[in-house]
């Protein structure tokens, strides 16, 4: 069971759904394992509430499954959000060139060729398979800086110099 269908759902939301399938197995198997992932008090007591009541149910010689309609219905959202996962329209990229935060939108496989809002360095994106990758071109050597004023002032020296010597 490697699908969590549940996890974009809050604590208030996965104790409603505990509260309405109390008696459906196989919605408390997968919200088990969504709870397993977590670790907020509320999570936990719900966890071990979830334990028992799939404990009572495989106990007690009732039928886990109250209708096959809900379980499709639950088995049909599963695979539903498993198969679609929802992504956000657009995410931040940080450049790799000045640090600078840029939104890029998750357009499953377009090549978006784009630049820096900061440095504008061109740098390209694609999302495809749920991943976004990017590609930055690789950052060239800094120039040191020219101290001008130092060669201004060796310059005035040199100047200075050659006019005290050719004076005489």
């Amino acid at each position: 069971m490697a699908a969590r269908p549940y996890f974009s759902k809050g604590i208030t939301e996965l104790e409603e759904l505990f509260q309405q399938n109390k008696g459906n197995k196989a919605v408390l198997e997968v919200l088990e394992h969504e709870l397993k992932h977590r670790d907020r008090p509320k999570a936990k007591e719900l966890e071990k509430a979830t334990k028992k009541c799939l404990t009572e149910l495989m106990g007690n010689g009732l039928p886990a499954i109250p209708t096959v309609s809900v379980v499709t219905q639950a088995t049909a959202a599963t695979r539903q959000v498993a198969d679609n996962p929802v992504h956000p329209s657009r995410v931040s990229v940080e450049c790799g060139h000045c640090g600078e935060a840029n939104y890029v939108s998750t357009l499953e496989g377009v090549t978006q060729h784009l630049s820096c809002s900061a440095c504008k360095t061109p740098y390209e994106a694609v999302f495809k398979y749920s991943v976004l990758r990017t590609k930055f071109p690789p950052k060239q050597a800094e120039k040191p800086a020219t101290n001008y004023g130092l060669i201004a002032l060796v310059l005035i020296a040199i100047t200075a110099t050659a006019l005290f010597f050719f004076k005489k």
